[in-house]
């Protein structure tokens, strides 16, 4: 996908963002990923891979049978699996790898209720048209791995005329040759499909933050709150597009299996069309979605539901499930949210959350995501004690809930690599002691 005009943060950070632009690879590289995909396909038949598929669909259909774990090592996989185990010569090579591989670690290492599959998803190649300015951050270093702040574009109120609606379109032919090499290198061992699935993330405050800057969209919110509402209409108009863009491609694809979902967690379920499902016929009431709005995470709820919820909901209820919540506390929005989001069924319990009151408003109807804090394990030394006490506090909070372990935003373990097998060993031993 062309991204050099299209912003992550409204393309949706989907599969078909982040999909491979595969090159014809040399013999090594070949034998390199086949063998590694016939690793893949042998851990996926194991009959455990289908009892964790079976708890994880009973799970978001609100009839878990205890609460699941899942570890998503983010930014921490650069430890986990190094740059200088990878045997392939060539950089389209190694994105392969890096994706076989990962799925082999997670096997072998983190004994969590991820489920291994064996299929290549192949997404169509979409070009975004951007909203008409680039957007970017400035950072501490060089690396562009730590620190850093919002380098805002609109920053006279004239600016706003730079902006405009967001389109897309097709390159099906970059689609075709992606897909044949695909079939060609792993068609024989896992299953390839051309499967376009997309995260359908709406957001309103990190597009404005990188606009307009954080500082600044606060002050907005006081003093000229036309612009901020200027832009959410160009950001929901934009939304519609890639729906309706979707729609007339019929790219929507069945959203029921392992992908993302959310701010953390998988898709399985049964309420929503499988793969025997007419693509022809699918529409966004056949899959997830999702919203958040972690910048503006200390304002009032009459704010958050003026300038965020307000443009969220009518597209967060054209799908078949919500999720809501990222980094953010929902209390305070929770009577905002069931008011609006009548197909809330995940919600997002971060390290700054009060768990009672998520407990109570999620009850048996929506998913208690818990999202522990990931400086259990950067810290100088891993406290098996705090996590093990960290662990319980959620299980007694949630009791009788729906709840989900979801460990994630990991920057590093301090080259220790079995700290997350630590953590995950910890949560199911006292998942088992209840």
């Amino acid at each position: 996908m062309d991204t050099s005009a299209a912003p992550m943060w409204l393309m949706g950070n989907g599969q078909w963002m982040g999909s491979v632009r595969m090159a014809p690879l040399p013999a090594t590289d070949r034998m390199v990923l086949r063998e590694l995909a016939k690793r893949v396909d042998e851990i996926a038949h194991r009959p455990e891979e289908e009892e964790k598929k079976q708890l994880w669909t009973a799970h978001n259909m609100l009839d878990g049978k205890r609460p699941m774990v899942l570890c998503f090592p983010e930014d921490g996989w650069k430890e986990l699996v190094p740059s200088d185990v990878y045997r392939c010569e060539t950089a389209s090579g190694r994105q392969w790898e890096q994706m076989l591989r990962r799925r082999i670690y997670h096997h072998e290492y983190i004994p969590d209720d991820t489920v291994i599959v064996d299929t290549i998803d192949i997404p169509h190649c979409i070009v975004g048209s951007g909203l008409g300015v680039t957007t970017g951050m400035v950072y501490a270093d060089s690396s562009r791995s730590g620190a850093g702040a919002f380098d805002p574009v609109i920053v006279e109120e004239s600016d706003l005329e730079k902006l405009h609606p967001m389109t897309f379109s097709l390159d099906d032919k970059k689609t075709q040759e992606t897909l044949g090499l695909a079939e060609d290198l792993f068609g024989d061992i896992l299953r390839v499909r051309l499967r376009t699935w997309d995260w359908w993330r709406f957001e309103y405050s990190k597009p404005i933050a990188y606009l307009r800057g954080l500082g600044r969209m606060y002050l907005d919110m006081c003093d000229k709150p036309s612009i901020l509402h200027r832009i959410c209409r160009i950001l929901r108009e934009s939304y519609e597009n890639k729906i309706a863009f979707f729609e007339e491609n019929r790219l929507f694809c069945p959203c029921n299996e392992n992908e993302y979902c959310g701010s953390g967690g998988t898709c399985w379920t049964e309420e929503l069309p499988g793969e025997e499902a007419d693509r022809a016929q699918l529409s966004s009431r056949d899959v997830w979605t999702y919203g958040e709005s972690q910048e503006l995470a200390d304002v009032s709820p009459a704010m958050f539901e003026e300038f965020v919820l307000q443009y969220q909901a009518p597209l967060l209820a054209r799908f078949g499930l919500s999720c809501y919540g990222c980094c953010e506390p929902l209390d305070g929005r929770w009577s905002l949210l069931k008011k609006h989001v009548p197909n809330l069924r995940r919600a997002s319990v971060t390290p700054w959350a009060d768990q009672a009151i998520a407990a109570d408003e999620c009850g048996r109807q929506i998913i208690f995501s818990r999202k522990p804090s990931p400086a259990l394990l950067a810290m100088e030394r891993i406290d098996e004690r705090q996590i093990r006490e960290d662990t319980r506090k959620t299980l007694a909070a949630a009791d009788g809930c729906n709840l989900e372990f979801i460990m994630k935003d990991t920057m590093t373990f301090r080259n220790q690599p079995q700290r997350l097998n630590t953590w995950t060993r910890i949560a199911k031993q006292e998942i088992g002691a209840q």
